[in-house]
Protein backbone atom coordinates (compact mmCIF):
# COMPACT_ATOMS: atom_id res chain seq x y z
CA UNK A 1 0.00 0.00 0.00
CA UNK A 2 2.74 2.46 0.93
CA UNK A 3 4.58 1.90 -2.33
CA UNK A 4 1.60 3.14 -4.31
CA UNK A 5 1.81 6.49 -2.51
CA UNK A 6 5.29 6.95 -3.94
CA UNK A 7 4.78 5.52 -7.42
CA UNK A 8 1.41 7.08 -8.27
CA UNK A 9 2.75 10.64 -8.53
CA UNK A 10 3.81 11.08 -12.13
CA UNK A 11 7.16 12.22 -13.46
CA UNK A 12 7.33 15.32 -11.28
CA UNK A 13 6.80 13.27 -8.13
CA UNK A 14 9.50 10.80 -9.11
CA UNK A 15 11.91 13.64 -9.87
CA UNK A 16 11.17 15.30 -6.52
CA UNK A 17 11.60 12.02 -4.64
CA UNK A 18 14.88 11.20 -6.41
CA UNK A 19 16.26 14.70 -5.88
CA UNK A 20 15.58 14.53 -2.15
CA UNK A 21 17.17 11.10 -1.81
CA UNK A 22 20.20 12.38 -3.71
CA UNK A 23 21.28 13.83 -0.37
CA UNK A 24 21.83 10.30 0.96
CA UNK A 25 23.30 8.60 -2.09
CA UNK A 26 25.43 11.66 -2.84
CA UNK A 27 27.01 11.32 0.58
CA UNK A 28 27.75 7.64 -0.10
CA UNK A 29 29.21 8.60 -3.46
CA UNK A 30 31.45 11.16 -1.75
CA UNK A 31 32.61 8.48 0.69
CA UNK A 32 33.56 6.21 -2.19
CA UNK A 33 36.30 8.62 -3.21
CA UNK A 34 37.94 8.22 0.20
CA UNK A 35 38.20 4.43 0.07
CA UNK A 36 40.71 2.34 -1.82
CA UNK A 37 38.80 -0.94 -1.47
CA UNK A 38 35.21 -1.20 -2.75
CA UNK A 39 34.26 -3.61 0.04
CA UNK A 40 34.61 -0.69 2.45
CA UNK A 41 31.40 0.80 1.01
CA UNK A 42 29.27 -2.08 2.26
CA UNK A 43 28.78 -0.64 5.74
CA UNK A 44 27.62 2.85 4.69
CA UNK A 45 25.43 1.41 1.91
CA UNK A 46 23.73 -1.17 4.11
CA UNK A 47 23.14 1.23 6.99
CA UNK A 48 22.17 4.21 4.84
CA UNK A 49 19.94 2.49 2.31
CA UNK A 50 18.55 0.23 5.04
CA UNK A 51 17.49 3.27 7.04
CA UNK A 52 15.93 4.86 3.96
CA UNK A 53 13.99 1.67 3.19
CA UNK A 54 12.78 1.35 6.75
CA UNK A 55 11.82 5.02 7.10
CA UNK A 56 9.97 5.23 3.80
CA UNK A 57 8.34 1.86 4.44
CA UNK A 58 6.87 2.98 7.76
CA UNK A 59 5.73 6.40 6.49
CA UNK A 60 2.05 6.75 5.63
CA UNK A 61 1.56 9.89 3.59
CA UNK A 62 -2.22 9.72 3.81
CA UNK A 63 -2.31 9.54 7.60
CA UNK A 64 -1.34 13.12 8.31
CA UNK A 65 -1.07 16.21 6.13
CA UNK A 66 2.30 16.98 7.72
CA UNK A 67 3.70 13.55 6.82
CA UNK A 68 4.94 14.90 3.49
CA UNK A 69 7.52 16.93 5.41
CA UNK A 70 9.13 13.61 6.30
CA UNK A 71 10.07 13.18 2.62
CA UNK A 72 12.50 16.05 3.13
CA UNK A 73 13.67 15.06 6.60
CA UNK A 74 14.24 11.31 6.06
CA UNK A 75 17.24 11.71 3.70
CA UNK A 76 18.81 14.19 6.12
CA UNK A 77 18.34 11.77 9.01
CA UNK A 78 19.89 9.03 6.86
CA UNK A 79 23.19 10.89 7.02
CA UNK A 80 23.70 9.64 10.60
CA UNK A 81 23.70 5.90 9.76
CA UNK A 82 25.73 6.67 6.64
CA UNK A 83 28.33 8.45 8.78
CA UNK A 84 28.44 5.54 11.25
CA UNK A 85 28.85 3.13 8.33
CA UNK A 86 31.49 5.44 6.89
CA UNK A 87 33.51 5.12 10.09
CA UNK A 88 33.27 1.31 9.94
CA UNK A 89 34.18 1.42 6.27
CA UNK A 90 37.18 3.62 7.01
CA UNK A 91 38.41 1.13 9.61
CA UNK A 92 37.97 -1.77 7.16
CA UNK A 93 39.73 0.17 4.43
CA UNK A 94 42.70 0.93 6.70
CA UNK A 95 42.97 -2.72 7.73
CA UNK A 96 42.94 -3.83 4.08
CA UNK A 97 45.57 -1.23 3.17
CA UNK A 98 47.85 -2.47 5.94
CA UNK A 99 47.36 -6.06 4.77
CA UNK A 100 48.26 -5.02 1.22
CA UNK A 101 51.48 -3.35 2.40
CA UNK A 102 52.54 -6.33 4.53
Amino acid sequence: MWLRQYTDTGFGGWLFFCALNAIAWGCILALSFKYEWPVSLLAPCILGFGFLAWAHGTLDLSANPNAAIALVIIPVYALVPIAVGGIFGYIVDRMLRRKKIA
